[in-house]
C-alpha cells in the first residue's frame, strides 16, 4: 500500500520537500511512505510527518490477539472497500503493525544503536480516552495514552520531536465539537514545518 502511495507522489513530484501524515494507521503508514521516499533517488524528500493519534503498533501487536486484530483489520476495510482492495488493506495493516522501517542503514555500513531521523515528525494526540461499555476495561488504542508519545518513546527515542494535544478521544477528535482545535494543532504542526521545508 506504501508503494501505491509512494508512485502517486511521484506522479506529482520527483524532487523537493514534502510533508506527509495520517490519522491511526494513516500515519503509521506515512512513517512507511516517508523511509521509501527518502532512500528513493528521484523522488520529494520527506520533510516532516504528523501523526494525528497514531499509536505506536508494536505495542499493539504483542497485546493483541489474532481475533481482535482481525476485527480491527475488518473494520478498516468496510470504510476503505470502495477506495483500496480488501486483500491489500489487510495484508498491510498486519505487516506494518510488526515492523516500521529502521533509519540504521547497515546496508550502507551505517550501524548505530542510535541514529537521528532523517525529518521531524509532529505527534497530534487525543487528550481523552475512549469510553467503555465496561469502564474497568481500556481499549487497545488507550494502552500507551499515559505514555507522551504514545509508545513511540519504544520505536526510536528521539522520533516524535514535537507533541500537540487536542480535544477528544481517538474517534471524536474530527466530531464537531473538537473540529476547531484539531485544526488548530495541524495548524500548530505545519508552522513549525516551515523551518524544515
Amino acid at each position: 500500500m506504501a508503494q501505491a502511495y509512494v508512485q502517486l507522489i511521484k506522479n506529482v513530484s520527483r524532487r523537493g520537500s514534502i510533508l506527509i501524515g495520517g490519522w491511526s494507521f494513516g500515519g503509521i503508514l506515512a512513517v512507511h511512505i516517508a523511509q521509501i521516499l527518502n532512500n528513493e533517488t528521484k523522488a520529494p524528500r520527506v520533510a516532516g510527518i504528523i501523526l494525528i493519534d497514531s499509536v505506536y503498533p508494536t505495542r499493539l501487536r504483542h497485546g493483541l490477539d489474532m481475533d481482535l486484530q482481525e476485527n480491527i483489520v475488518a473494520g478498516v476495510v468496510a470504510e476503505l472497500k470502495d477506495k483500496h482492495p480488501v486483500s491489500l488493506v489487510r495484508s498491510t495493516y498486519l505487516r506494518y503493525a510488526r515492523q516500521l522501517p529502521s533509519w540504521n542503514n547497515c546496508a550502507t555500513g551505517i550501524c548505530r544503536a542510535h541514529m537521528s531521523v532523517p525529518f521531524s515528525v509532529t505527534l497530534i494526540r487525543a487528550g481523552s480516552r475512549i469510553p467503555m461499555a465496561n469502564p474497568q476495561e481500556t481499549s487497545f488504542l488507550d494502552w500507551t495514552r499515559s505514555m507522551p508519545h504514545l509508545g513511540w518513546e519504544n520505536y526510536q527515542g528521539d522520533f516524535i520531536s514535537q507533541v500537540l494535544e487536542t480535544p477528544g478521544n481517538h474517534f471524536s477528535i474530527f466530531d464537531t465539537p473538537n473540529l476547531l482545535s484539531t485544526t488548530s494543532s495541524i495548524r500548530d504542526a505545519l508552522k513549525a514545518f516551515r523551518k524544515v521545508l
